[in-house]
């Protein structure tokens, strides 16, 4: 069994792997999706002429009002609501085409992530898992308000515990005097792992930027005394200083949370300063990583080696940081 953080310890030397691995499989990438990102392509076009031919439309039939006659002013303006039934079609055509892009996309990387990560991987469409996603976050605690979870892909592993880390996007109904609007309280990766044996307490970690939380609620003063749940302090200051240890056992949380894990998630921390957030509950570890470079549903038709490399590393190093700190963990 590989070690991550032996093998790639910073994410330079991930950066680097993704790029060499990403020049050797560029032909296969290219060849393998060539089909559909062409659908693609050929769809925006068509979207993008319809509404700007709609707006040219709407415009002549303004001028068209002064102009000339009623009549054909009428038919003027039929053709610009047709040709805006148009363009509404070849956006749906055109969002179809580039979220069935996405997952052949995500296919083709399957081998490059088995090759940099040198674990097997699993990938399951969005489609499959998202009652089961609901229902995970739901248990986890880590967001308590919140209306609707759209998931994207999910990628399982299998050691050293079964991991599945998922994409999703947590959205809230938010009312602003007479407006309400939905809006995005979450972005980024939910993660899940099996433990080896089941935890007696519960366990929350947070950063010391969680003061209002996601949604703007105050995810600690939630958590705190809920069953017998408090603050609990852990011997390391730099660790204390910047993330948040709450739980109901306060023995076991110092078993879980070993110097190497408290090291990992706090250098990690520091590289992004987000609110993650982390539960040890029976015997799962949940996550919730924000990363705003996932785009849900979506992903380059570009064939320049560069953005193809940008966008493999946007995929995998999410997974490569989950499954780093997974190894830390000794149950």
């Amino acid at each position: 069994m590989s070690n991550l953080k032996q093998d790639i310890p910073n994410l330079a030397e991930l950066e680097a792997k993704v790029g060499k691995v990403i020049d050797e499989e560029m032909v296969r990438i290219i060849s393998s999706t060539d089909k559909r990102r062409k659908a693609v392509t050929n769809s925006q076009k068509k979207q993008v002429s319809s509404i700007v031919g709609f707006v040219l439309l709407l415009i002549l039939v303004a001028t068209a009002n002064v102009l000339l006659p009623e009549s054909l002013a009428n038919l003027l303006l039929i053709l610009a609501l047709s040709l805006g039934i148009v363009s509404v079609i070849y956006t749906v055509y055109w969002y179809r085409e580039q979220k069935a892009f996405a997952q052949e996309m995500n296919f083709a990387l399957i081998p490059i992530i088995i090759k940099i990560l040198d674990k097997q991987v699993l990938y399951t469409e969005d489609k499959s898992h998202n009652q089961e996603t609901q229902a995970i976050l739901k248990e986890s605690l880590l967001i308590t308000d919140y209306d609707s979870v759209r998931a994207d892909d999910m990628y399982s592993f299998f050691e050293p515990y079964p991991v599945t880390i998922r994409e999703i996007q947590v959205q809230k109904q938010v009312s602003n005097g007479k407006n309400s609007n939905k809006v995005t309280i979450f972005h980024g990766v939910l993660a899940s792992v099996e433990l080896n044996k089941t935890l007696t307490g519960t366990t929350f970690i947070s950063t010391e930027g969680d003061k209002v939380g996601f949604g703007h609620r105050g995810f600690w003063s939630e958590i705190i005394n809920s069953d017998g749940i408090e603050e609990t302090e852990l011997e390391w200051n730099e660790f204390e200083r910047d993330l948040h240890v709450a739980t109901n056992n306060g023995i076991e949380a110092r078993y879980i949370l070993t110097p190497n894990f408290m090291v990992d998630l706090h250098t990690w921390w520091l590289e992004h300063k987000q609110n993650m957030r982390i539960v040890f509950k029976g015997n799962k570890m949940l996550m919730l990583l924000p990363d705003t470079e996932i785009k849900i549903s979506s992903c380059t038709t570009s064939v320049e080696p560069e953005v193809l490399k940008q966008y493999a590393f946007s995929v995998i190093k999410p997974l490569w940081r989950t499954l780093a700190l997974v190894e830390d963990i000794k149950l």
